[in-house]
């Protein structure tokens, strides 16, 4: 229906907004939306023909879901790609001068913040001059609806100034809010101790019997009941703050990067052999061996996660603190004048999308000896 009754065929478009903090029900709602859209049910439904729908990504992880739906219904659209990163789709556009019935922009705020990319697209596109670039992508378009959360930018390159994200709202022709926290399902105490943890002030562990919530002395422990609960219930991986080096190619002579955590050493981000790249990082059964980031689990669900505090998070005189000189996030770390947002900030904000992965339960361990010795305290 937020589809339906908003495209019309006078060629006028529409940019719908969705806001909504981590964990309530973007990506399922992007999804369930990018499923409809595609069905030749729903096209007939609305214009009695096939819809011409695009869905642009910046996640690499994301654009593997999205595509193994478009996939799976192949047969009602066509040989036509559908999922396009920013640029790809810019230029699919200009190239076909084709307007699109449908485009949905997950993760907006991931999108059109860079400043190379407002450059090139100012560069490439004349038409779009220098408004806000969400707005110029909702020409292409009947309809545009993007996710958006500014709690979820978490580098340098993808900051928002407060003043782009009032235009954003304010410049929508509709916004919706999202609230509810659907993906943890643990109670009010549990749900408000993440929330504080994250935001610097540590308090006494909540009991929940819907939410498992643990604190591991040894990361090697930690990595053992993940694998449990991956056998168990699927779903359920390590992950760590990026607090170890890391970089596209491997080391020399072809060695991964490692994370090393107490007794534990693992591969670090995709360096385990035999993936398949088909799968998001999450569903591959070979990267249960291996440590993931922000990078590989942002806007995906995971049923336990087990998360490794690295260096950069610290228990210092009653609060948890970010010491960004231990971050090897080099994006996140350094900022620009007209940011708005520290390195502190970005880090926080990594933080809390690796705390609010897990549907059931969070497992911790902290490499910091001060923060670990409190957290098995309280």
């Amino acid at each position: 229906m937020l589809v339906s009754n908003t495209i019309k065929e006078d060629g006028s478009s529409k940019l719908i907004t969705v806001a909504g903090a981590t964990g309530t029900g973007k990506t399922v709602l992007l999804s369930s939306l990018f499923y409809d859209a595609l069905t030749a049910e729903f096209g007939k439904q609305v214009a009695g023909r096939k819809l011409k729908v695009a869905m642009i990504v910046n996640h690499d992880e994301q654009r593997t879901v999205y595509s193994a739906i478009a996939k799976r219904l192949k047969a009602t659209f066509g040989e036509e790609p559908v999922v396009f990163k920013p640029t790809e789709y810019l230029n699919t556009y200009m190239k076909k001068q084709e307007e699109f019935d449908v485009v949905l922009v997950d993760e907006a705020h991931l999108v059109w913040t860079q400043g190379h990319m407002a450059a090139w697209i100012n560069a490439h596109f004349k038409m779009f001059g220098t408004e806000n670039q969400l707005r110029a992508l909702a020409k292409t378009a009947k309809v545009t609806i993007a996710i958006f959360d500014p709690k979820q930018i978490l580098r340098a390159d993808q900051s928002w100034e407060e003043e782009a994200i009032e235009d954003l709202i304010h410049g929508s022709d509709v916004t919706y809010s999202l609230t509810q926290q659907y993906r943890i399902q643990a109670n009010e105490q549990t749900r408000d101790w993440i929330d504080s943890f994250v935001s610097g002030t540590l308090k006494p562990i909540p009991h929940d019997f819907k939410y498992d919530l643990r604190v591991f002395d040894d990361a090697q422990k930690l990595f053992e009941t993940i694998q449990m609960r991956d056998n168990e219930f699927g779903l359920s991986r390590l992950l760590a703050t990026f607090d170890w080096e890391y970089k596209l190619k491997k080391r020399e002579g072809g060695e991964p990067w490692m994370v090393t955590a107490g007794t534990l050493t693992k591969p670090w981000n995709l360096q385990t052999l035999g993936r398949n790249k088909s799968l998001a990082w999450s569903e591959d059964p070979v990267t249960i061996d291996e440590v993931g980031s922000t990078f590989t689990i942002q806007g995906l669900d995971l049923n336990y996660a087990g998360v490794i505090l690295g260096t950069s998070i610290k228990y210092r005189d009653g609060k948890i603190v970010i010491d960004a000189g231990e971050s090897h996030d080099k994006n996140a770390t350094k900022t620009r004048v007209s940011d708005g947002l520290s390195a502190e900030e970005h880090l926080r904000n990594a933080l809390n999308v690796l705390m609010k992965r897990a549907v059931h339960g969070l497992y911790l361990y902290a490499v910091d000896d001060e923060l670990r010795n409190k957290l098995l305290r309280i």
